[in-house]
C-alpha cells in the first residue's frame, strides 16, 4: 500500500494512508451487517488506488520499472503466500490429513485465479501490481485509459446481473484500475487540495461535514460492499461513495498535518501500511477471537466496548511489528537493506 515513486513526500497523502490502513483494521474487527463495516467498505480500498495512481511513475525504462513494482508488490504477495502455504503443510502433518490436490490447488492463488487464501487482504498487493504493470503501457494513450475505465464501470455494472468467475483477481482489478486512473487525473487537484484546505479552512471545514452527511446517507442506502467478491449494490452509489469517502479523508488529513501529534501517529502507519496490511489479519480475525473464546467472552466479541479496546490492543501490537519488520524482515517488503541500515548510520552520525 505504497505510493512508490514520489521524490517528495506528502505528509497528508501519508496521513490519509494512515487512516485508511487502520480503517482496514477496524473493518476487519467489524461484523457483517454493522454500519461501520459498511462505511469503511464502502472507501477504504478505492482510497489506496487512488492515492497509488497519484503517485504512479512510469518515468523509468520498463524493466527497472517492473523489478521495483514487483519487489515491493509482488514479493511480499509471494513470501505471505508462502508462509501461508508452510503452515497449511505443517499443520496437515500433524493432524495425518491427506490433502495434497488441495495443497496444488493452493498455487492458483498465485497467478490470482481462484483466490482464496486466509491472510485475504492480500488480494491488495496481486491487483495492484498487475494494475501498476498495466497502467506502464496505457498511460500515454487517452484511448486506452478510457477503455480500461469504461471496462472497469463495465464489471461494476454487471456484476449484480452476471455470474462472474469466483475470485477472479483479473477481473477484480478492472474496477480497481478506474479508481487507480482516478488518482492519474486528478493527481495536481489531490497534491495541491492541502494548501486549498490552509487557505480556507472554514469552507473546507463546511465541504468535510457536508460529504460525511452525504457519504453516511449513501452507505445506508447502499449498505454491503466488497470489492473483490463483486459486490458493489448500486454502481452509482458505490463509485460515489467511494470518491466521498476518499475526499474526506484527504480533507480531514489536511487539518490533522498541522497537529504534530496526530501527523506523526498517522503518518507512521501511514509509511507502513504495507507491514500493516500483511500482518494485523490473522491478529483480528483469528489471535483476538481465539482469546475471547479462551476467556468465554464470545458473545461479547462485536459490542463497541470490545471492539474500541481491540482495536487499541492491535494498534499497540502494530508498532512493535512495524518496526522489527523494518529493521529485520525490510527484504520482504522490498526493501532494500544496505541502503537501509546506511541512512541509519548516517542518521546517527548526524
Amino acid at each position: 500500500m505504497s505510493c512508490e515513486g514520489q521524490k517528495k513526500r506528502y505528509d497528508e497523502i501519508d496521513i490519509a494512508k494512515g487512516i485508511g490502513i487502520l480503517l482496514v483494521i477496524l473493518g476487519h474487527l467489524d461484523a457483517d451487517g454493522q454500519l461501520s463495516r459498511y462505511m469503511i467498505y464502502a472507501f477504504h480500498m478505492p482510497l489506496f488506488f487512488i492515492l497509488s495512481g497519484v503517485f504512479a511513475d512510469t518515468k523509468r525504462p520498463f524493466k527497472a520499472y517492473f523489478i521495483k513494482n514487483f519487489k515491493t508488490l509482488y514479493w511480499p504477495f509471494f513470501v505471505c503466500f508462502l508462509f501461508e502455504l508452510l503452515l497449511i503443510i505443517g499443520y496437515g502433518v500433524v493432524a495425518n490429513a491427506q490433502f495434497h490436490a488441495g495443497i496444488f490447488r493452493q498455487f492458483y492463488d498465485l497467478i490470482g485465479i481462484d483466490f482464496d487464501v486466509f491472510n485475504a487482504p492480500l488480494w491488495f498487493l496481486f491487483g495492484l501490481f498487475i494494475i501498476k504493470i498495466v497502467f506502464y503501457f496505457i498511460r500515454k494513450s487517452k484511448c486506452l485509459k478510457a477503455l480500461f475505465l469504461c471496462a472497469g464501470i463495465a464489471v461494476i455494472a454487471v456484476s449484480k446481473y452476471v455470474s462472474l468467475p469466483a475470485n477472479c483477481l483479473w477481473i477484480v482489478a478492472l474496477p480497481c484500475m478506474t479508481f487507480f486512473l482516478v488518482g492519474d487525473l486528478f493527481q495536481k487537484h489531490i497534491l495541491s487540495l492541502s494548501q486549498k484546505v490552509n487557505a480556507q479552512p472554514k469552507k473546507a471545514a463546511l465541504l468535510l461535514v457536508y460529504l460525511l452527511i452525504v457519504f453516511v446517507f449513501g452507505v445506508i442506502q447502499n449498505q454491503k460492499v466488497n470489492i473483490r467478491e463483486y459486490l458493489y449494490g448500486n454502481g452509482f452509489l458505490f463509485a460515489f461513495n467511494a470518491l466521498a469517502g476518499t475526499y474526506i479523508v484527504l480533507i480531514l488529513s489536511a487539518f490533522l498535518k498541522k497537529s504534530k501529534f496526530f501527523s506523526k501517529f498517522f503518518t507512521f502507519f501511514g509509511e507502513n501500511s504495507l507491514i500493516v496490511l500483511v500482518t494485523h489479519y490473522c491478529i483480528c480475525r483469528n489471535l483476538l477471537r481465539w482469546v475471547m473464546s479462551c476467556l468465554d467472552l464470545s458473545a461479547y466479541l462485536y459490542s463497541p466496548t470490545t471492539q474500541i479496546v481491540m482495536m487499541v490492543v492491535v494498534v499497540g501490537i502494530m508498532i512493535p511489528t512495524i518496526k522489527i519488520g523494518n529493521r529485520y524482515l525490510g527484504f520482504v517488503f522490498g526493501k532494500n537493506m544496505r541502503q537501509q541500515k546506511r541512512s541509519e548510520i548516517k542518521t546517527i552520525a548526524q
